[in-house]
């Protein structure tokens, strides 16, 4: 009988297999590493090729990992934005009327209000509005 070697295949989907090909990646290292060093960033960008196939807690469980040191090693995912309606505004919006107080004050006043359709407006002053303007400003802008 002829004997044939075995050797591993290459990682082409990720499963319970790959898992454990990645940790005998990590338990050779242990065992040859000749003095107590960072983990080589290949062995780290294997393991975060597992997630999120496999739960960072799984991973770094089988893996012997950190888990805060994982998670601060994936990729951070962008924050979206608001998208704005794709209509502008129509002659139906309501329009907000506000009245000045007959006692200025100065003041520097920023005042942004953003409704969660993407919607935004934003105010800003320096000096001669009154604090009642701004609070009757307010009200009329949560009432509408």
């Amino acid at each position: 009988m002829k004997k044939t070697s075995l050797k591993k295949a290459p990682l082409t989907s990720i499963n319970e297999k790959s898992l454990d090909q990645v940790k005998e990646s990590f338990d050779t290292w242990r065992k040859t590493r000749t003095k107590r060093g960072r983990i080589p960033e290949d062995l780290w960008e294997s393991a975060l090729k597992l997630y999120p196939h496999f739960s960072a807690y799984r991973i770094c469980k089988n893996l012997r990992l950190g888990y805060k040191e994982f998670k601060n090693r994936l990729p951070k995912p962008k924050p979206s934005l608001p998208t704005l309606p794709a209509n502008p505004p129509t002659s139906s919006s309501p329009f907000i009327e506000v009245s000045l107080s007959s006692t200025p004050s100065d003041l520097n006043i920023n005042l942004e209000y953003s409704k969660v359709d993407g919607s935004c407006l934003k105010l800003s002053s320096s000096g001669h509005i009154g604090m009642n303007d701004v609070e009757n400003l307010c009200k009329k802008i949560l009432e509408a």
